[in-house]
């Protein structure tokens, strides 16, 4: 064992020799610096020199750390770097990008050895300013001095200033006023030695000023001009932000009445008027909304971040990536981002690349209900990853999911793995990571996977329900306009039949909102004003007349247009003609006592809160066997392992399995059909929509016997076995603690295991014929 002494002194030189950091915060650097500095005290010694390994700077939007200076400007400037933004005037950002594409598209010059990268000069600099002595203080004096001519030489200048320019075309004012922005031209003559004029030099420098680009390869040369280019260790807990501003956010301490605005339109209207009561926040307000657009740009368009530059920007998933990139081929990376790194579509790129590769080692998801971070919601779940370098490949990834403790990593049961073909077995789609709680869920959601093919499989087009998506028809904040109240329809003569205003010639339907509905039930709450919604009463449900209260109505008219995708050439690709829709929750957890929450509803309004899902191939046979699937337990346990967040999105919805219409006998259907109609058709609507004979009494005793039946027969109809049923429904902690209350045993559980029972043994003995359902039972 080495001796206190010892240690202190190889600390000294590990802190001076091998770490690296980078902030964007001058103070959190300074702050690095001290902290070190403490660890690495030694008696007799002078403080560490740590400027050529702290540096403070934007790592996000500087130039790709494995881009040589020459590569950079023989690359050129993408045109995209000139597409306006805040405050650009159109045809300026247009001439500067026509310039651009010229300048690129031209004489791209060749770098002779005298020309070459200027940062492999800087790598044998910086190493020879690591190896200097440090052990007094004239010695780290000149380390400093060393540092000082460096950062000042040609080399370095050179460098800097081309790596600056290319990041400053982006974020340019591109305006007749303004100094014309920098373009590929201009990076040759830099590299060749050349200088901007004044006015644009004192724009470039004001731009990196403001958004301080940190260049990897520039400041950290000795990590990058190698062989093995990258730092062998990266470790982080990077800021979890989107890179906009949010309007409301930006003036909640600056001016609340803006940030308390009812809607987007009242608050654009105060924020104009900011133009001429408070200029000076106004322009500070465009300048980082300018600022902001001008940074998602680059990472978006600039082709540093193609796996994670994408849609709306969060940092956590740019860091991510970054990460990699930074990572050399035999290093690893360790970092906390939110657990969506694995299972969001806008990251479904970088989840496949990582695990394609086989760089994912672990991915440990938290919940922070133990208040580990105890600065953010309880309900944040969250991710230790950890990657690997590409030249060693890890063969399987370990996975814990759902974890309130660190130790709860080590737990057998808990833990898991999956290699990618697993991946591409549960997601086919997306690649993403299913979120599974025990190895047992794992096993059985593989072999359910292996069994019953995805809705529908984009890799190969297969998709026999015919299904679309609509996300609603109605956005509540855009279309707002669209709608009426209650108020309003009645002002102008409307008369209310149902839920439904009429008078001739117009008629306005109910728009349904996700709160309304639960599984088979498209009557499951009423608005009782614009501001109260409350749950149907069993007095109400027990009434074929009853139908809910909606808080807005929409025209008719405008939802059959909306009820259709027309092509490109104006022709209508598809047209929604059925009196019924099949609407599902968009909200979801896996938390609740159920998660998916499906049900047929009448063809009608519907909100962005509520989801549609149309078999355009459909009949009312599909609308009862959707239903039917879509209710199941068997499909909620399955919802479950892939729901990471509370969104279903439609990339989760598409990869779910479920069987395919020919997996249904003449047996099956008889066996649904019935149940199913007697649970939707319990009203006039209902019946009326689907074509019923007639209107089915709700009886709650009955209605949860039927539920009971189906459950067992989908459980039969997705493969389960008894012993996996039987832990399933164990799953389901909130059902099983209100049976426990209310009947002393799991009946839910014993009633589904009986009835699969039930039809196991007549499925052995070839039986031919269907369970009748009983007219006094249900059964």
């Amino acid at each position: 064992e080495p001796t206190i002494d010892a240690t202190r002194s190889a600390l000294r030189d590990v802190i001076s020799d091998c770490l690296y950091a980078v902030d964007l915060n001058p103070m959190a650097t300074e702050l690095c610096k001290v902290a070190l500095w403490l660890e690495a005290l030694e008696p007799g010694k002078p403080l560490t020199f740590l400027d050529h390994h702290i540096k403070t700077g934007n790592s996000l939007i500087g130039a790709d750390p494995h881009t040589t200076i020459p590569e950079l400007v023989t690359a050129g400037i993408p045109d995209a770097a000139y597409a306006p933004i805040e405050g650009d005037d159109r045809a300026a950002a247009r001439a500067a990008r026509d310039r651009n594409r010229k300048e690129r598209g031209g004489e791209r010059g060749l770098f002779t050895a005298a020309a070459a990268d200027a940062t492999a000069h800087l790598a044998i600099a910086m190493r020879t300013l690591d190896a200097a002595d440090d052990t007094s203080i004239d010695a780290v004096r000149a380390k400093e001095r060393a540092h000082y001519d460096l950062t000042t030489s040609s080399a370095y200048r050179t460098a800097r200033t081309v790596s600056d320019g290319w990041v400053a075309a982006f974020l340019w004012l591109k305006h007749p006023d303004a100094p014309p922005p920098v373009t590929s031209g201009d990076l040759r003559n830099l590299h060749d030695g050349a200088t901007l004029s004044a006015e644009r030099a004192l724009e470039l420098t004001r731009i990196c000023d403001r958004h301080r680009p940190l260049h990897w390869r520039i400041e950290f040369p000795d990590a990058f001009e190698r062989e093995a280019a990258g730092f062998d260790v990266v470790l982080g807990n990077p800021p979890w932000e989107r890179l906009r501003i949010l309007e409301r956010e930006w003036f909640a301490a600056r001016d609340p009445d803006i940030s308390n605005a009812p809607n987007a339109h009242a608050r654009a209207r105060l924020i104009q008027r900011l133009k001429h009561t408070v200029p000076t926040m106004h322009e500070q307000f465009r300048g980082d909304l300018r600022a902001a657009e001008g940074e998602s740009r680059i990472i978006r368009t600039s082709g540093r971040y193609p796996l994670c530059g994408r849609g709306d920007v969060n940092t956590y998933a740019v860091f991510a990536e970054l990460n990699a990139q930074l990572t050399s081929d035999r290093g690893r990376a360790g970092f906390i981002v939110p657990s969506g790194i694995a299972t969001d579509d806008t990251t479904k790129h970088y989840f496949a690349a990582i695990t394609g590769e086989r760089q994912l080692v672990s991915l440990y998801d938290f919940e922070n209900r133990h208040r580990i971070f105890p600065g953010i919601d309880s309900r944040i779940k969250f991710a230790l990853v950890t990657l690997t370098g590409t030249a060693r490949p890890a063969t399987e990834a370990a996975y814990v999911f759902f974890a309130h403790d660190p130790t709860d990593v080590h737990d057998a049961d808990k833990r898991f793995t999956l290699t990618p073909d697993d991946i591409a077995l549960l997601n086919p789609n997306t690649r993403t990571c299913p979120t599974f709680r025990t190895r047992r869920d794992a096993e059985i959601t593989k072999g359910i996977y292996r069994r019953v093919p995805v809705l529908i499989d984009e890799r190969t087009g297969a998709n026999p329900w015919a299904i679309t998506f609509k996300q609603g028809l109605f956005n509540m904040t855009s279309d707002s306009g669209q709608f009426r109240t209650r108020e309003q329809l009645e002002a102008d003569g409307y008369e209310l039949t149902g839920n439904r205003y009429e008078k001739p010639g117009s008629t306005f339907l109910p728009l349904y909102e996700a709160k309304m509905i639960h599984q088979f039930d498209h009557r499951f709450a009423t608005y009782t004003s614009t501001d109260e919604i409350r749950d149907a009463t069993t007095e109400e449900h027990q009434d074929p007349a009853f139908e809910p209260q909606p808080r807005y109505w929409a025209e008719a008219t405008e939802v059959s247009a909306r009820l259709e995708r027309l092509r490109a050439d104006g022709s209508i690709e598809w047209r929604w003609d059925e009196p019924w829709l099949l609407g599902f929750r968009r909200i979801a957890r896996s938390t609740d006592e159920r998660t998916a929450i499906f049900t047929l509803l009448p063809s009608t309004p519907a909100g962005d809160s509520l989801f549609l899902m149309l078999p355009l191939r459909a009949t009312r046979w599909t609308a009862l066997a959707l239903t039917a699937i879509t209710t199941s337990m068997a499909f909620d346990f399955v919802v479950r392992q892939s729901l990471g967040g509370t969104n279903m999105s439609f990339f989760i919805v598409k990869q779910l399995p479920v069987p395919p219409p020919d997996a249904f006998t003449g047996a099956d259907i008889a066996f649904i059909r019935p149940r199913v109609e007697e649970l939707v058709a319990t009203s006039d609507r209902m019946r009326e929509t689907l074509g019923a004979e007639a209107v089915h009494a709700w009886d709650s005793k009955r209605r949860w016997r039927l539920r009971i039946e189906i459950d067992a027969f989908m459980f039969h109809k997705y493969g389960y076995t008894h012993d996996d049923v039987a832990y399933v429904m164990d799953t389901f902690a909130i059902v099983q603690r209100r049976d426990m209350a209310e009947h002393g045993t799991y009946r839910t559980k014993d009633a589904i295991l009986a009835v699969y029972d039930e039809l196991a043994a007549r499925k052995a003995a070839c039986h031919p014929n269907v369970p009748p359902i009983d007219e006094a039972s249900g059964h």
